[in-house]
C-alpha cells in the first residue's frame, strides 16, 4: 500500500493574502497581526510575486526609525523571496524553508501565488504523517 505524497497544494493555507508594491506597510503589518499569515507576497500589476513582507521586515524597518504609514511594500520587502509550484513536495519545502531561513513561502501556479506555506503548515503535515 503507498502513502499520498504530500504536496505543497495539500498543506498550503488560501487564499492567498497578498500585498501590492504600493501597499501601505502599516496596513500590512496590521492584517499580519490580525491572522495567520507571518508574511505576504508581494506582487507586481500582472498578479506575480516579486518579493515577500514579513514580520521581519516590518521589525527591521522601525527598528531603522521608518514610519510604516510613509512606507510601502516595495520599499522594505525581500525581493528575492522564493516561491514554490502546488506540485512542490514537502521534503523539497523543508529543505527550502530551512535551507534559506523562510518562515513564509508563497505558493504558485502558473507563476501566480494560489496559497502560502508556513513552518507551522509543514510541522503539523509531517507530525500528522507519522
Amino acid at each position: 500500500m503507498s502513502k499520498k505524497r504530500i504536496t505543497a497544494s495539500d498543506i498550503m493555507t488560501q487564499p492567498v493574502e497578498s500585498a501590492s508594491r504600493k501597499d501601505c506597510a502599516r496596513d500590512i503589518a496590521l492584517r499580519l497581526l490580525s491572522g495567520t499569515y507571518r508574511g505576504v507576497p508581494v506582487i507586481d500589476g500582472q498578479g506575480n510575486v516579486v518579493g515577500v513582507v514579513t514580520e521581519l521586515d516590518l521589525l527591521k524597518a522601525v527598528e531603522k526609525g521608518t514610519d510604516l504609514l510613509d512606507t510601502t511594500a516595495e520599499k522594505i520587502m525581500s525581493r528575492k523571496a522564493p516561491t514554490a509550484d502546488v506540485r512542490a513536495p514537502i521534503d523539497d519545502l523543508v529543505e527550502m524553508m530551512t535551507g534559506r531561513k523562510v518562515v513564509c513561502l508563497p505558493i504558485t501556479k502558473g507563476g501566480k501565488p494560489v496559497g502560502v506555506v508556513t513552518r507551522h503548515d509543514l510541522l503539523k503535515a509531517l507530525i500528522e504523517k507519522s
